[in-house]
């Protein structure tokens, strides 16, 4: 699975977009969310389908229309943070995607290397998708990534495109 800091970092590029930095840093906790699922010993539970994000998004968003328009982009960024952080977990293990609708657990590979010696260039290309049964039994032991360099390098990236929008933001006020 990805690690737990770049779903968060990931959760806290999209929330920045809409959001004061401390904002951001507070919203982007509901990209962590799916992973509830380790305390009951269960990973890629039904915190994992879409169809429940589904089904919690129809009276979220109804309800958030009629009672506080105000807070209904919140919600929505925050079903789609939600929802991002299971489609990352498909690159990684089987995901119950479709769950209760179907029964199956899937993962999707893909890699594009590249081959360039001095007489070719070769694009290598692999497509892999994997499909198995759900199994929401409790393990004895849950382990999993908390941080990895994959999760650094998206937290750098961000940290630096977040700086220097400030940075230029300031300069440009500062000109105009």
């Amino acid at each position: 699975m990805p690690d737990l800091l770049t779903h968060y970092a990931a959760s806290y590029l999209l929330f920045s977009r809409f959001a004061s930095v401390r904002y951001a840093l507070l919203y982007a906790l509901i990209g962590l969310l799916p992973d509830v699922d380790v305390m009951l010993r269960i990973h890629r539970w039904v915190t994992h389908s879409l169809m429940v994000v589904a089904l919690m998004a129809v009276p979220i968003v109804a309800i958030s229309k009629y009672l506080r328009r105000d807070l209904l982009k919140y919600l929505v960024l925050g079903l789609t943070a939600y929802t991002l952080h299971i489609v990352l977990d498909v690159f990684t293990a089987p995901t119950p995607l479709a769950w209760p609708m179907t029964g199956y657990a899937y993962m999707v590979i893909l890699d594009v290397n590249g081959l360039l010696s001095a007489d070719m260039l070769k694009i290598i290309t692999n497509l892999t998708i994997t499909i198995e049964p759900t199994d929401f039994t409790p393990r004895t032991a849950i382990e999993g990534p908390i941080i990895t360099a994959t999760g650094v390098v998206l937290v750098l990236t961000t940290a630096t495109i977040s700086i220097t929008e400030r940075v230029v933001g300031r300069y440009k006020r500062v000109r105009s």
